[in-house]
Order: structure tokens, then sequence, then C-alpha cells
């Protein structure tokens, strides 16, 4: 299924920061991309192409495919080199489903495990992501980084305390998943002030560290975005060529 989005040149000529190898970087910058829409899905990933728009050279870059490749990002056939991961309504299911899992499994162990510190990172990223609802509000445009970025921080806040680096992990990669399919698919979205409603519900939850209603506004928030989605692949007729699924 192609994006829509227009494609937007990466930055020339990459630097590490410090504790990360370039492979590293370009791992980050191409997940990015494709993540975003910028690489559309099935877009073939030609390693000349990328090493110039990039400003690379092929070893870090092969590095870096083969880390996508692993992460479900990318797909790689002999011969014939890596391309972008194609959208499916099976693969679709299955990342939903894993997240309802994984997600409210995090969440239950970080409201039954957080301390103050934990509790103030979570109301700092719910402050940054009102005032990025703010500005959006004020200036109408589609959800861009500015918004989407503060958006996943204060998800991956809310998990923090669980206590579990490779949970955080699966949660990390899922949300990404589940983000890329949600830009690409672009599905009727509901309103900022219903967004802001159903984060801040769910935020005021965790802090008052009511477990059941945080882990059903979480299954819902997760389901809505599911269902919502599904039904725009289906409008799109996107690919639904058999792979590894499960009901929602």
């Amino acid at each position: 299924m192609a994006s829509s989005t227009p494609r937007a040149a990466p930055s020339p000529n990459l630097r590490s920061a410090p504790g990360q190898t370039l492979a590293d970087h370009l791992r980050q910058a191409i997940r990015l991309d494709i993540v975003r829409g910028r690489l559309a899905p099935g877009a073939p990933l030609r390693t000349q192409t990328l090493c110039d728009e990039y400003g690379c050279s092929l070893a870090p870059l092969r590095e870096a495919l083969s880390w996508l490749a692993a992460d479900g990002l990318a797909t790689v056939e002999s011969q014939r080199g890596f391309r972008v991961a194609t959208l499916s309504p099976h693969e679709w299911k299955d990342i939903v489903a894993r997240r309802l899992e994984t997600e409210v499994k995090a969440l239950t162990l970080s409201i039954r495990h957080g301390d103050d510190r934990w509790e103030g990172q979570v109301v700092r990223r719910a402050h940054e992501y009102a005032l990025a609802s703010q500005r959006l509000l004020a200036n109408p445009t589609d959800l861009d980084e500015a918004w989407e970025d503060p958006h996943r921080a204060l998800h991956m806040a809310l998990l923090a305390a669980c206590g579990s680096p490779w949970l955080l992990k699966f949660c990390a990669s899922l949300y990404d998943h589940c983000d890329r399919y949600r830009r690409l698919a672009r599905p009727p979205a509901p309103t900022l002030h219903q967004l802001a409603g159903s984060e801040n519900a769910l935020v005021a939850a965790v802090l008052a560290r009511q477990g059941p209603l945080a882990r059903r506004l979480l299954r819902e928030h997760i389901e809505e975005i599911g269902q919502s989605v599904l039904s725009s692949l289906a409008h799109a007729g996107a690919d639904a060529s058999p792979g590894a699924a499960s009901s929602m």
C-alpha cells in the first residue's frame, strides 16, 4: 500500500551520537523514514541510493538494513536485496493482539512498582503532550512529529516502571509497527479533543493507581485504533496475503 506522504530527503552525512555506531544511527534514521511513510511499503532499499542519501558507506548500511529486517520493518530476498515491508490486514491483527498483551502487562507492572520519580516523569510527559495538542489546536494541520513524538513519549513513560527491559523493547517495537500502519492507512482520526480526553483519563487513572480502570482505558484505546486501521486497510484493498496472524 503506497503512502500519500511526500518523500522528504533524509539528512546527509549522518554522525553517530556518543555510544552509538554509525550502523546504530543509520538503523534509527531509516527506521523513522519507514515508520513515517517516507519509505513506502514494498519500496526497494537500493544500497547505493541509500548510501548517497544518508551519506554513508556500504558496510554500516548493510548492518542497519539487516537489523531492520530482523525488526520486521524490511524484508530481504536472495539475489534481490532489501525492501520495505508491505502491509497486511493479517499482520495488523497480530500486531494489535500482541500490543494488547504486552502494553497492558507493562502498564499493570508500572502501576504496581512505579515510584515518585516515575510519577514525575509521567506528569512531565503528559504536560508536554498537552502543550503539543494545544499548539496543534491553535494551528490545525495533519498530525506531525511535533505532536507524534510527545504522544509516543507519553505512552512509553506510562510503561517505563514495569521493571522489564525486554518487555519495554517489545512494547516499543510494537508501537512503531502500529504507528507505521496508522500513518499509512490514514484512518478517520478522532478529534484532538477526543484524543486529549482519553489520554488525560488514562494518565489520571495511572497516577491514582487505579489498575482495572487504567487497563480498560488502554485496551479501549488500542482496540479503537485496531478497528479503525483495519477498516481503512480493507477499504484500500491492501495486500491480504497469509501471514503470521491471530484474531484481535
